[in-house]
């Protein structure tokens, strides 16, 4: 995804295209049309699953990998409950069938410190948030209220992904 706003974590285009390159993978760069005028979390992220859905199919892919982590899938089940009143988080995979594409989260159960880690120690770690409004969205409020929480009840973040992963998000696999 590219564009000067984008949502989440960015790479520089050379160090990817050298990445796909040398992985003989190909890479395909979609444009968002966020302005600074109109940024905010909610329509940012539809227009990028828009996107990459219409790309896919396009492609004739059938299936999508998001990057989203433990921390994204509580940090989401409470912005839902907070917000919507719904409870819902995020699922490993979830068919799309309004779009014939299935999303799949392969980092799910992994924190966000192990993958921070990780990335560091291959040398990666050239990853920087290019969201202007990043460290004073709900997202990030979310997150610093979760550590407060963390103080009081240790094992919120487990007991949340538990719950998400027993009941949470039914409603995301109904068409």
């Amino acid at each position: 995804m590219d564009g000067p706003y984008t949502c989440g974590a960015g790479v520089q285009r050379q160090q990817l295209e050298a990445w796909c390159q040398e992985l003989s993978v190909p890479l395909h760069v979609l444009n968002s049309t966020q302005t600074l005028e109109t940024l905010e979390c909610y329509s940012c992220s539809r227009e990028r699953r828009s996107l990459m859905f219409k790309m896919a199919k396009s492609l004739d892919i059938d299936a999508i990998a998001f990057g989203h982590h433990r921390d994204d899938l509580v940090e989401t089940t409470l912005m839902n409950l907070f917000v919507k009143g719904d409870f819902a988080g995020m699922l490993p995979r979830v068919p799309m069938k309004k779009y014939g594409v299935t999303i799949i989260r392969p980092l799910i159960f992994a924190h966000e410190k192990a993958i921070i880690e990780f990335a560091r120690q291959q040398g990666f770690l050239r990853i920087t948030c290019r969201c202007p409004v990043g460290q004073t969205s709900v997202r990030k409020k979310t997150k610093d209220l979760i550590g407060e929480i963390k103080e009081i009840f240790p094992q919120a973040e487990s007991n949340i992904e538990l719950a998400v992963l027993r009941q949470g998000s039914q409603a995301a696999l109904e068409p």
